[in-house]
């Protein structure tokens, strides 16, 4: 048997499940009927085709059901399963299984049609049969029909999601940019720009789906790489600053103090 952090569960679901939350993802395909969904404190209607995410620790459960079949596809976001780092670099990605269950509205999920269902069934198929294999190459197997049907269902994302999951998948992008380009200066004006939305709207979403400002994140954002910088004794705090985007080394220390207790030299020491 394929030894994956990586599990199936089909369900046909008759009375209303507890609020509950767990550790690791949890990927829920509705197969037939409706319902009520409940997440956090919001209810939100479910019907066959939808596909969402659920995060670690978010409660939830299914308050109202009609006939109301599912397929759950579990697994840890803990960089144990290969490749799926590179899947993640995807705005789809992003935008569906990172950022869309932030929003807990379900005004962004994917819907899938008829045809696409079934071909989501069929690699669900798959991926349960993989993972009962005893040869030695099961897990090798059960790994690529569960990326195959992440990117399968990435791609529905991206050709068919709802509005406001285009405009997710717009902030994923931008996201992505600035975390590939930390050494830059753009404005949150530009960054609007980019993402095709008005600076009001730009900043409005930000703030909602991430629990921060972008002025806010890119900061945080840029801290995080100078620690990971500054853990080269080697490297000189000038360099590490200018590296991260930040104007002067002054600016650079005292934001980096604020947020950590300790100057940049005295965490590179503390490393060493």
């Amino acid at each position: 048997m394929a030894n994956l952090a990586i599990g199936v569960c089909r369900d046909r679901l008759v009375e209303p499940s507890l609020i509950h939350s767990h550790d690791f993802m949890e990927l829920v395909v509705i197969e037939s009927g409706y319902g009520i969904q409940l997440v956090e404190d919001i209810h939100i209607p479910i019907r066959a085709g939808d596909v969402f995410v659920i995060h670690p620790s978010q409660s939830h459960a299914y308050i109202e059901k009609q006939d109301l079949t599912l397929t759950n596809i579990i697994y840890f976001d803990d960089n144990s399963i290969p490749l799926l780092t590179d899947l993640k670099q995807s705005p789809a990605y992003q935008a569906m299984f990172s950022l869309e269950p932030l929003i807990g509205e379900g005004s962004a999920r994917l819907n899938l049609g008829y045809t696409e269902l079934q071909r989501i069934g069929k690699l669900v198929d798959s991926l349960q049969k993989s993972l009962l294999l005893e040869e030695g190459h099961s897990a090798t197997i059960a790994t690529l029909d569960f990326l195959s049907l992440l990117n399968e269902l990435c791609r529905y994302y991206e050709n068919s999601a709802p509005n406001h999951g285009r405009a997710l998948i717009d902030l994923s992008k931008i996201i992505a940019y600035i975390d590939c380009n930390l050494g830059e200066n753009r404005s949150v004006e530009e960054l609007s720009k980019m993402a095709n939305m008005s600076l009001r709207t730009f900043q409005r979403r930000f703030q909602d789906i991430l629990g921060v400002s972008p002025v806010q994140y890119i900061l945080e954002k840029r801290l995080e790489k100078a620690c990971q910088l500054l853990k080269d004794s080697n490297i000189q705090i000038s360099e590490v600053s200018y590296e991260v985007g930040f104007q002067t080394t002054t600016y650079f220390s005292r934001a980096f103090k604020k947020s950590t207790g300790l100057s940049p030299k005295q965490y590179q020491m503390q490393h060493k």
